[in-house]
């Protein structure tokens, strides 16, 4: 019996799709929004960035030239905060961009949560440049600097000429399910955009010959060559969007269940009879997956708790920074609604940063 698997960020990719939003931007780009108005956007983006590179008249023979490239197209000044003064430098330094530039980084990086937050200049000169993107790459937010640049340059890929500017601000999202669609859209187009593929898909076809397949040293060299102020994280997302056999990249963290969040959040723990004893354990809580592990039998989803032998386990449990590399089993790990699933021999290369621990999980030969 064959048996189809959809992963479920095929599923939110899906639905992403059909969310009304999504359409309405894509009849604002005048793109045809009826049958897949996001896969519609991502090609008007990345046709978009075709053109900037043909039009460039200097080479651009890497990902940092082509996000300096398209940011100039657009009229982006792109600064990222690393310490708390440089809000102080960058409101000193721009105060002719907008009389209240100082309160508004304040405010945006002080007191709320903003990562990112593109403004347009107060008073347009086609002299200067019209926008400033700011990034916030203090503390732990250092690794997600390369892709939030590349978030806030999306937004002008996507975002329709005609419309008022609105000004973009990225901020975290607990969520996925929840994020606006828009802003799903934009990080869609920001993962594609960020390791463009005729610059990097050449260096990761070397590295992945060089290492003997998809692993974590294969997208370091590819991260050092051609994205070398991405982490580690965005590089292998990267990678395993442009692998061509079924691959996946997982987060595995401590955390409880779905249905034991919940059950720690009710009314009902605050009285002793009612009291629900919960344990976190190490859980796959974020998942990525390329379009060729759609249709395979790679059945590990998210929220799923990591086998006791894994390597993933090994690299949780290592007291600092590892890389470990197993072939295991499918079959064990295990759906809490069908129990095992189904057997099937793996490459697991599992990497501990911090606290995190990332893995490589891709077919055995």
């Amino acid at each position: 019996m064959t048996c189809t698997v959809v992963s479920l960020r095929t599923i939110a990719m899906v639905q992403l799709a059909r969310n009304p939003k999504v359409a309405q931007l894509a009849k604002d780009l005048r793109l045809d929004w009826r049958k897949d108005p996001l896969t519609a956007i991502r090609r008007y983006a990345l046709a978009q960035v075709d053109q900037i590179v043909a039009d460039s008249s200097i080479p651009v023979d890497g990902l940092g030239t082509l996000q300096w490239v398209v940011a100039n197209k657009f009229g982006v000044r792109l600064e990222v905060i690393r310490e708390a003064s440089d809000i102080a430098r960058l409101a000193q330094r721009y105060a002719d961009f907008d009389p209240l530039l100082r309160q508004r980084l304040t405010h945006e990086f002080t007191k709320r949560t903003t990562e990112g937050i593109t403004l347009e200049r107060f008073e347009p000169d086609p002299r200067f440049f019209r926008y400033l993107a700011v990034v916030d790459g203090r503390g732990e937010r250092s690794p997600r600097v390369y892709f939030t640049s590349w978030h806030e340059l999306a937004h002008f890929l996507v975002y329709p000429s005609q419309l008022a500017f609105p000004g973009f601000r990225r901020t975290p999202m607990l969520d996925e399910w929840v994020k606006d669609p828009i802003e799903s859209v934009v990080d869609h187009v920001a993962g594609k955009v960020a390791f463009y593929p005729p610059l990097f898909q050449p260096v990761l076809d070397k590295a992945i010959a060089e290492h003997g397949g998809l692993t974590f040293a294969a997208v370091d060299a590819t991260r050092e060559a051609a994205a070398p102020t991405a982490s580690l994280f965005a590089a292998a997302m990267g990678a395993v969007s442009m692998f061509d056999r079924p691959a996946l990249l997982v987060v595995a963290e401590m955390a409880l269940k779905a249905d034991e969040k919940r059950a720690a959040r009710s009314p009902q723990q605050a009285f002793s009879f009612g009291a629900i004893e919960v344990e976190e354990k190490l859980r796959v809580t974020a998942l990525i997956a390329n379009e060729a592990a759609a249709s395979s039998p790679l059945a590990i989803r998210r929220n799923m708790r990591v086998p006791p032998r894994s390597v993933l386990m090994q690299a949780h449990m290592s007291l600092g920074d590892i890389t470990c590399f197993a072939v295991e089993d499918q079959a064990s790990w295990d759906s809490s609604r069908t129990g095992p699933l189904e057997p099937l021999s793996l490459f697991v290369e599992a990497a501990r940063r911090s606290r995190y621990v990332y893995g490589l999980i891709t077919l055995a030969d």
